[in-house]
């Protein structure tokens, strides 16, 4: 620790600049969402008096590495979400893990699982945690995929059974709904075989499909602070769709592309709630005294300890028609943009500042190391306004 007072924290991110200068499309850059908060990590880290080290891109983290810059470092705020592969998310903190340097969100191995979403579901159903039924299409693997042939697939699933229409597609590893629109709910072979294919066109990195029953009920997106035994939920919010006229349609406000308004997240919808709403979806506190509001938080903070997720994060679940709470996706890096991010909202609804979320984040990762607090009596754990299951 530089001093008593204060850490040095290297933040790295991902400045679209930085990687377009280095030879990447923009396309490739879309992914970057996390990285967007970077100016407003490093304020508030500076505001509770840390020095902070920005580090836009993954080529200048390695050549400091080399260097060894990276022993000058008290803890590394990391923020990746990588370009390649479907492990990308856990590159960095491959390469922290390699260099013995500690860093904030969960481990490497935890980045990889939770990035596919269908090996999650494995784990979550090993270990009891309830989430819808599943099964795994490989389009690449096969030759002539029709609507016949989707239905055979799905009957090699364990929860064939299970399987009823409507059934629910989407890209087994993308974040913030990358790849999901209005049509992918789909009422029949056909329609699915469609979505299908539409889906791969969509994420052509990312080759197989996860196919799910959909889930009619209530949806939660619920945070979480801490790691293991001592993670709490910090708070929940709940998604409220605006009863749709026929026909009408959302607009993301970004590239002109409309999804119908349909009570499910899309990708459109978090890019409505991020320009402030009003587009159909909002994005509302939850209310922590009803049943179903408890059941959702105590499935959220069980997923996130058997899945080994470290200090802070957010768990997504939604009811199905017997109003059991299913996760549908673990979110161990989080998008922390103050205005954009569903988990500033959610610690600005617990009445827990940015700034002061940011300085919680350092505390549990500093204590997670065993450094123990940096400046004692900021932003205590577990936190004011959390709520322990």
């Amino acid at each position: 620790m530089t001093s008593q007072n204060k850490a040095k924290i290297a933040l790295v991110y991902e400045l679209r600049s930085a990687y377009r200068a280095l030879g990447y499309t923009e396309t490739q850059c879309k992914k970057f969402v996390v990285g967007s908060a970077a100016e407003f990590i490093a304020g508030a880290l500076r505001e509770h008096g840390h020095e902070v080290v920005l580090i836009p891109d993954h080529k200048s983290l390695i050549s400091r590495l080399v260097a060894g810059e990276g022993e000058t470092w008290d803890m590394v705020f990391n923020t990746t979400e990588g370009v390649y592969g479907m492990a990308r998310e856990a590159q960095v903190p491959a390469l922290l893990e390699t260099f013995q340097i500690p860093f904030t969100f969960s481990n490497a191995a935890t980045m990889a699982l939770c990035l596919d979403k269908a090996k999650t579901k494995m784990v979550l159903e090993y270990y009891g945690v309830p989430t819808a039924p599943f099964a795994v299409i490989q389009p690449s693997r096969e030759k002539n995929l029709t609507p016949e042939r989707v239905q055979t697939l799905l009957q090699r699933s364990p929860h064939a059974k299970s399987l009823n229409y409507p059934l629910f597609a989407k890209p087994v590893a993308e974040g913030s709904s990358d790849g999901i629109v209005g049509s992918n709910k789909a009422n029949d072979p056909v329609e699915l075989c469609d979505i299908i294919a539409k889906t791969c066109a969509a994420s052509p990195t990312c080759p197989d499909v996860i196919i799910e029953s959909f889930l009619p009920g209530k949806e939660y997106t619920i945070a979480i602070m801490g790691t293991g035994d001592d993670a709490w939920v910090l708070g929940a919010d709940e998604f409220i769709w605006r009863e749709a006229n026929p026909g009408a349609v959302v607009v993301n406000g970004l590239d002109g592309s409309s999804d119908p308004l349909l009570p499910f997240m899309t990708k459109n919808c978090k890019v409505s709630i991020a320009l402030g709403g009003g587009q159909g979806v909002a994005q509302v506190k939850a209310d922590m005294a009803r049943p179903e509001v408890q059941r959702a938080c105590q499935v959220a903070l069980d997923a996130w300890k058997v899945l080994g997720c470290y200090d802070c994060g957010r768990v997504d679940v939604r009811l199905d028609s017997t109003c059991v709470p299913c996760v549908m996706e673990i979110n161990p890096l989080a998008g922390l943009h103050p205005q954009k991010s569903e988990l500033a909202a959610i610690a600005r609804n617990q009445g827990l500042a940015y700034d002061d979320l940011m300085e919680m984040i350092v505390q549990i990762a500093l204590k997670r190391y065993g450094l123990g607090d940096c400046r004692k009596g900021v932003a205590q754990v577990p936190g004011q306004g959390s709520s322990r299951l």
